[in-house]
């Protein structure tokens, strides 16, 4: 699932650009259920959006798992996953007006810069990132 409830603390555009990048993700990344044909390893990010704990999976066989892992380790009955990639790294942004950014990519420093760049506000920052084994 991708951030595609409302933002409480964010702005709507941010809403709809963390959609927007997320949904780019999915969409390269896939919805296998499998392990990867060929190897490969899944990465993913939740967020709380109530209370901005966030919660990583990386080098995980099939996007689930990943995904699982990154809702279990957020820790909040909110967490849902912003962002997930096969074989890269994923990364999430906040601005000071509270609105998220996520964005995927082959590094991390791409990964950053991409979800900083897509965060609506001013003054975003990197809050957390992930990388499967062999992108950095």
């Amino acid at each position: 699932m991708s951030l595609s409830t409302r933002i409480t603390r964010g702005a709507t555009t941010a809403l709809l650009v963390g959609a927007t990048v997320a949904g780019t993700a999915l969409a390269t990344a896939g919805a296998a259920d499998a392990a990867t044909p060929g190897g490969g390893y899944w990465a993913a990010i939740a967020v709380s959006q109530r209370t901005g704990s966030v919660g990583y999976g990386y080098d995980y066989p099939t996007v689930e798992a990943a995904k699982s892992a990154a809702v279990q380790r957020c820790g909040r009955s909110d967490c849902r996953v912003a962002v997930y990639v096969i074989n890269g790294c994923v990364a999430l942004a906040q601005a000071r007006n509270g609105a998220w950014g996520t964005a995927w990519s082959g590094s991390r420093a791409g990964a950053e810069r991409i979800a900083v760049q897509h965060t609506a506000g001013s003054g975003a920052r990197v809050i957390g990132w992930a990388c499967t084994t062999g992108h950095q």
